[in-house]
This record gives C-alpha cells, structure tokens and sequence, in this order.
C-alpha cells in the first residue's frame, strides 16, 4: 500500500469515527426531546443516575415530527458508515480509539 493509499484509508477511517460522534450526539438530542415531552411521564420515574438504554426502534413511533426527522438521520448515519466499511473492507480493529 502506498503512502497515498495509506492516507486516503486514515481519512476514510476517521469520516467512520466521525460519523460514529455524530450518531451518539444526534441519539441523545432525540432522547431528550423524547423525555422532555411524549416520555415526559416516564422521565418523572426515573431517579437521578438510574441508566437504561434505549433504542432506535423506540423512537421510530414518535408523535413528535422532529424526533422522527432525528430518526431519520441517524438511520442515514449509519447506512453510510456501513457502506464506508463494506466499500473500503473496515474492520472494527480498525476503529479503535487511537
């Protein structure tokens, strides 16, 4: 592999990583206008701390015009980051934190 190549991989690699930042921030703004309104009951249940993993699925049925537009895109972000991997032959060693 030439240096080139070897650049152009990093960049590939670090678009996934970025990517990746991207899904998790997006996730958590869709979460939290879920929690502030349509789950606003079942945020009131929850104590300061307590930690439950929630998942696309669950936003996917939102009322709430702007959570479903969030959902959209995450499920873009993903598509495209599993298309970077697959065209480009991305293993999860790969990405790593450096």
């Amino acid at each position: 592999m030439t240096e080139s190549d070897a650049n152009h991989r990093q960049s590939i690699l670090q678009a996934i990583r970025t990517l990746s930042a991207c899904d998790t921030q997006v996730f958590s703004a869709a979460i939290s206008m879920m929690m502030s309104n349509e789950w606003k009951e079942i945020d009131d249940v929850f104590d300061i701390g307590e930690e439950y993993s929630f998942t696309l699925t669950q936003l996917e049925t939102a009322e709430d015009l702007n959570v479903r537009l969030l959902t959209r895109t995450i499920k873009e972000i993903r598509q495209t980051i599993d298309s970077l991997r697959n065209l480009n032959g991305i293993l999860d060693e790969e990405l790593d934190p450096i």
